[in-house]
């Protein structure tokens, strides 16, 4: 029962989520890098080459390839998401270390193949870089 004649008081705000240590961030930062390499070159793939009807070895056409950029942006932002929720004190860190890193591998797997005769887009949109600002973005909020 509230006293009428108490002075107003300010809204209690809720505290800050506890910090996680940075062990727990870098094992957080393993795990969804490893959810997300069979996710984003495994299951995209193959379900963009069975949506749009892509049959097997021939030249992947343009609805294949935004397809299967869209499925690995999704793929990479839902293991970003998972980090983030598993260390809800470093939500950047563990965001920018699952997209740092699956950035890492494509550029190294990049580097050293020559021009794949894809477009420009697809071979150097970074999604899982992109997936890490929403899943920062969508953590701080």
């Amino acid at each position: 029962m509230s006293n009428p004649y108490a002075p107003p008081r300010a809204p209690v705000e809720e505290p800050p989520p506890p910090k996680s240590s940075w062990g727990r961030t870098a094992a957080v930062v393993v795990l969804g890098s490893l959810m997300s390499f069979p996710l984003c070159w495994g299951l995209a793939p193959m379900l963009a080459q069975t949506l749009s009807g892509t049959p097997d070895g021939a030249m992947p056409d343009t609805l294949f390839l935004a397809l299967d950029l869209l499925f690995s942006f999704l793929a990479s932002l839902a293991c970003c998401l998972t980090a983030v929720r598993l260390a809800p004190g470093r939500v950047v860190a563990s965001s920018f270390g699952v997209g740092g890193i699956g950035a890492l591998v494509y550029v190294l797997l990049q580097a050293g193949t020559p021009a794949s005769g894809f477009p420009l887009w697809y071979d150097w949109f970074p999604a899982s870089l992109a997936s890490a600002w929403v899943a920062a973005w969508l953590g701080t909020r």
